[in-house]
């Protein structure tokens, strides 16, 4: 299981260090950072199974850190604990709103994070993250097929393949290639047939139609992997693009794997 582990205090973090070292599991703490801004960088780095955040911390600390992973879609596979102490107990609840699965108070020992372990170690090393570069797999099919040339619609297509799992805005995609939003919009529409919105809808949809056609995960998982943080307003968007919602589909994929 690789880790991350993000605490202020390089004496604590040696000594969760030590504490891990202890523990007869295989855990590898593949990276550690001092603040939330460095964690959020390792965090897009490594892509852990599982980090370590600590409440506290300059730069930003741990909620907000949190706050940017939910916001963001940042590294939805990794399991993130909070490190708190019994003062910051609501802020701790507040980070599980975020997405924090679990919290561990301080000072830490070897029986608190054998539990913890126990208790998020089989979801972990189940929840297997969306392959890298599926989405720029897809986005390359979709210009391929539809020779697509003009060079600003095909970078736009190219950066929902990299980013679907975020909060995608026109506005701010439209910043980041220095063109307007009315700009953008309109010549996507032109070459490709189809708004920006309807496109990253259509998008998003056909990976989430991928991801529980293998069973593998829930549909809650799927909605935040394809960047739905809201599971209502992920199953209303898919209802729009397929016709049936993301139960009535997994259903209906059961029943095709029962009839082979």
């Amino acid at each position: 299981m690789r880790l991350l582990l993000i605490d202020d205090e390089e004496m604590i973090r040696k000594g969760t260090a030590l504490l891990l070292q202890q523990l007869e599991m295989d855990i590898q703490i593949v990276g550690e950072a001092e603040d939330g801004e460095e964690g959020l960088d390792k965090l897009r780095l490594l892509a852990p199974d599982v980090a370590l955040i600590d409440i506290r911390m300059p730069m930003k600390n741990g909620l907000e850190l949190m706050k940017e992973v939910y916001e963001q879609r940042l590294s939805p596979a990794t399991k993130y604990v909070i490190l708190t102490a019994h003062s910051e107990f609501e802020y701790a609840q507040t980070a599980m709103r975020y997405g924090a699965c679990d919290f561990l108070l301080k000072p830490l020992s070897v029986g608190a994070l054998q539990e913890l372990f126990a208790r998020i170690a089989p979801a972990a090393e189940e929840n297997k993250a969306v392959p890298a570069n599926i989405g720029v797999t897809r986005s390359r099919e979709f210009l391929e097929s539809k020779q697509i040339k003009h060079e600003l619609v095909s970078q736009l297509i190219q950066y929902i393949g990299m980013n679907y799992m975020k909060d995608i805005q026109l506005n701010d995609v439209a910043d980041h290639f220095n063109v307007s939003p009315v700009y953008a919009s309109n010549v996507f529409k032109k070459v490709t047939g189809t708004t920006f919105i309807s496109y990253l809808q259509q998008f998003r949809v056909e990976l989430a139609k991928a991801l529980l056609a293998s069973g593998e995960y829930k549909i809650s998982e799927v909605a935040y992997m394809v960047g739905y943080g809201n599971l209502t307003y992920f199953s209303r968007v898919f209802k729009s693009v397929e016709g049936v919602t993301p139960g009535d589909f997994l259903r209906s994929q059961h029943d095709q794997k029962r009839l082979k």
